[in-house]
C-alpha cells in the first residue's frame, strides 16, 4: 500500500487562534503550542491523565511526524492542561484521534477552544470534506458536547472498537465541513 502525501494549505496556527474567541478573563492565562520532542512525553501523561484508553509509543512517533498544526496543546502557566490530536484520512476526512483536558480546567472552554481550532483547519484546507471521531457509548456528556456545541452527528455504532473498555462499543460522529462536489468527475475539488 503506497502512502499519500497530502499538502496542507499553508495557514498559520496564530491566524486560526485569532478567529477564536476565549472568555476575557481567560485569554491572557493561556498559550497555546505544537508537539515537539521536548513536550511529547508530557502530551503522553495527559492523555493517560484524561483518557480510558491508552495510546502506544507509534501514536505519539506520528503525531511528532504529522504536520504540526494537526495537533494543537494548550497550556496554562506553562503547564499542558489540554490538547487535541487529529490526522488526514483518505485525503478528506480529518479524524480527531484524541482531545483531553486536565479535569480542574474543565468549564473554562478549553475543549471548545480545540474544537473550533479543528473546525476552522478543517474549513481552511478546502480538501477536508468531514471531520469524525470516536466517542465510547457511556460517555454522555462527551456525545452532547459534540453534537450540542458543533453540530456533529451519531452516524453508527462501532461494536468492539475499545478492547480495554466495558461496554467496548464507539459511537461514531461526524461534522461535514464541505460537501463534495462532482463525485467522480474530473472537476471535483474545483
Amino acid at each position: 500500500m503506497s502512502k499519500r502525501t497530502v499538502v496542507l494549505d499553508e495557514t498559520d496556527p496564530r491566524e486560526l487562534e485569532a478567529r477564536i474567541v476565549l472568555p476575557e478573563e481567560l485569554r491572557n492565562k493561556f498559550s497555546f503550542g505544537t508537539p515537539t520532542q521536548k513536550n511529547i512525553a508530557t502530551l503522553r501523561a495527559l492523555n493517560i491523565a484524561c483518557l480510558p484508553v491508552r495510546y502506544r509509543h507509534y501514536f505519539y512517533e506520528q503525531v511528532l511526524q504529522r504536520d504540526s498544526r494537526l495537533t494543537r496543546l494548550v497550556y496554562f502557566n506553562d503547564v499542558l492542561v489540554g490538547g487535541v490530536c487529529t490526522r488526514i484520512e483518505n485525503n478528506v476526512d480529518l479524524y480527531v484521534m484524541s482531545i483531553t483536558v486536565l479535569k480542574p480546567y474543565r468549564r473554562m472552554k478549553i475543549g471548545s477552544y480545540l474544537m473550533n481550532y479543528i473546525i476552522n483547519f478543517a474549513k481552511q484546507n478546502s480538501y477536508i470534506k468531514r471531520i469524525y471521531l470516536n466517542v465510547h457509548t457511556l460517555n454522555v456528556a462527551a456525545i452532547k458536547f459534540y453534537e450540542n456545541a458543533f453540530g456533529f452527528v451519531n452516524v453508527k455504532e462501532e461494536k468492539g472498537y475499545y478492547s480495554n473498555l466495558n461496554p467496548p462499543d464507539c459511537f461514531v460522529l461526524e461534522k461535514i465541513v464541505r460537501e463534495e462536489t462532482g463525485k467522480g468527475s474530473k472537476s471535483a475539488g474545483h
